[in-house]
C-alpha cells in the first residue's frame, strides 16, 4: 500500500469534512472530480483517494494537481467496499462525505453539507441530488445513478428503498461517530466483488435499522458523468439489482429483515411482476408480435436472473459466515 500526504500539516486543527473517493482506472474522471472539490468555497476539509487502478495514471494526476489536502493511497485490495474501508481508517473529519470518481460536485457542495448537518444535530447523515452531467451534450444515452427530489426529507424507516426515497452513495455524508457505531462496509458488496453492487444500500439499511435518522437536501448537488447507451444502462441496473437483492436476502437470512416485508417489497414487486410480464408476452401475443418483443423478453429474463443471482450470493455468504461460528 502506497501513501503520501498522509498528514495535512497546514491545517491548524483537524478538518471538518473528509471526502472519500474510491477509484479504479478512471484517471481523467478522477481529475475532474478532484478539481471540482478543490474549487469548493469551504476551507476545512481533506480529500482521501483510495486507488485500485492497474496503472499509475491516477497517481500521476494526484501528483500533477499537487494539493496538500489530498491524501493518496494505492492499494491492491479488490472491491469498492475494501477501498472505502481503507479510506475510513485514515479519515479524520467529523463528517465523512462519499462521492465517486466519475462525479463533479457543485461549488457549494461541502458548505451546504456542513451547514445542514450543523443545523440538524438529531440527524446522523444527509444525502443530496445526483444530477446528469452536461445533459444537453449526450443525445441517445442515459445517465446512470441519478436522483432528485424537490423537497427536504428525513427517513427513519429501514425498509425504505433509498434510491427512490433518500439518495445514492455517490452523494452521501455521514457523521464519523455514526460510522464508528455502524462499522465497515460489507466487504463482499460493491463494484469488483461477488455482490457487484449494493454496498451503499446495505450501509443505509444498517444505519436505519439501528434507529438512526437520515436526511436529504436537494441543494447538496453533484453531477454524475456516466452516460451509457440504453442497453448498457439496463445491464448496469441489472448489476445494481443483484447487489440490492443480495444484501436484502442476506439480512433476511440473518433475521434482521421481517420476511413479510422482504417478500412484499422485493419478491412481489420484482420477481412476480417480471414473471407476469413474461407469461403475458409468451401466452397472449401472437407469434408475429412475439418476435417483435424479443428485446423485452430478454430483459425480463435478465432481471429474473439478477434476482436469483442475488439470492444465491446472499445464501453463499450466509453459509460461509455461519460455517466459521
Amino acid at each position: 500500500m502506497k501513501k503520501y500526504n498522509k498528514n495535512i500539516h497546514y491545517l491548524k486543527k483537524k478538518p471538518a469534512i473528509s471526502v472519500l473517493i474510491a477509484t479504479k482506472d478512471r484517471a481523467a474522471h478522477l481529475k475532474s472530480c478532484l478539481l471540482s472539490i478543490l474549487h469548493n468555497n469551504f476551507s476545512s476539509y481533506e480529500i482521501i483517494v483510495v486507488d485500485q487502478s492497474h496503472n499509475n495514471q491516477s497517481d500521476k494526476i494526484v501528483q500533477l494537481i499537487n494539493n496538500q489536502r489530498i491524501q493518496y493511497i494505492k492499494t491492491y485490495a479488490t472491491g469498492k467496499s475494501s477501498a472505502l474501508n481503507i479510506g475510513l481508517s485514515v479519515a479524520s473529519g467529523d463528517i465523512i462525505t462519499f462521492t465517486d470518481d466519475d462525479c463533479v460536485v457543485h461549488k457549494n457542495w461541502l458548505n451546504t453539507i456542513h451547514n445542514w448537518l450543523n443545523n440538524h444535530s438529531d440527524i446522523e447523515g444527509v444525502f443530496g441530488s445526483s444530477l446528469p452531467f452536461n445533459k444537453e451534450k449526450k443525445p441517445y444515452t442515459v445517465c446512470a445513478a441519478t436522483f432528485f427530489l424537490k423537497k427536504e426529507i428525513v427517513i427513519r424507516n429501514p425498509y425504505s428503498i433509498h434510491y427512490k426515497s433518500l439518495g445514492l452513495g455517490n452523494n452521501m455524508s455521514l457523521r464519523k461517530k455514526l460510522i464508528q457505531q455502524i462499522g465497515n462496509f460489507t466487504h463482499w458488496l460493491g463494484t469488483g466483488t461477488v455482490g457487484l453492487a449494493g454496498e451503499d444500500s446495505d450501509y443505509i439499511y444498517r444505519i436505519l435499522n439501528q434507529g438512526y435518522s437520515l436526511g436529504y437536501n436537494p441543494k447538496i448537488i453533484i453531477y454524475h458523468n456516466k452516460w451509457l447507451p440504453q442497453k448498457e444502462e439496463q445491464m448496469l441496473q441489472g448489476r445494481y439489482s443483484r447487489g440490492a437483492v443480495a444484501f436484502s436476502f442476506f439480512h433476511m437470512l440473518n433475521k434482521h429483515i421481517n420476511i413479510y416485508i422482504y417478500i412484499k417489497d422485493r419478491i412481489q414487486n420484482r420477481v412476480i411482476a417480471k414473471m407476469h410480464n413474461l407469461l403475458k408476452l409468451l401466452i397472449h401475443i401472437r407469434l408475429k408480435q412475439f418476435y417483435g418483443q424479443k428485446n423485452e423478453i430478454t430483459y425480463i429474463v435478465y432481471e429474473i436472473y439478477n434476482i436469483l443471482y442475488g439470492i444465491g450470493v446472499a445464501t453463499y455468504m450466509f453459509i460461509k459466515k455461519h460455517s466459521y461460528n
